[in-house]
């Protein structure tokens, strides 16, 4: 057993070990928009997948902003390029990607806002 394996086993069994303070997640694609020029309009299609992610820290950025920002880990086995995603659904709350913090290609550490259209 190789270094790269051991390590993904270990990070597998750190995200079961945390029980339910992983939460599973639906993260949309940015969507690819195309023009039809049969009907002369955009079209754009989104996709979804399911991850798992651990929240590390969430707070309002202000007293006068509602908004809040938290960081979350998720597994690069199970999202792969994080850039590719807009945002995610966690309980019915959509979350926005901000900057990635790191990306180590085992774990990927993001800033996310919640959106408030």
């Amino acid at each position: 057993m190789g270094y790269k394996s051991l390590i993904q086993n270990n990070i597998n069994n750190a995200f079961n070990s945390v029980k339910d303070l992983a939460t599973i997640v639906t993260l949309t694609k940015k969507s690819d928009v195309t023009f039809d020029f049969s009907t002369n309009a955009p079209t754009s299609t989104a996709s979804t997948i399911t991850a798992k992610l651990i929240s590390t820290l969430r707070k309002k950025n202000s007293e006068k902003d509602s908004s809040v920002k938290r960081y979350v880990i998720f597994r690069t086995s199970e999202v792969g390029d994080l850039s590719v995603y807009d945002s995610f659904v966690e309980d019915g709350v959509t979350w926005k990607f901000g900057p990635i913090i790191s990306n180590n290609g085992f774990t990927v550490t993001a800033e996310v806002f919640e959106y408030v259209p």
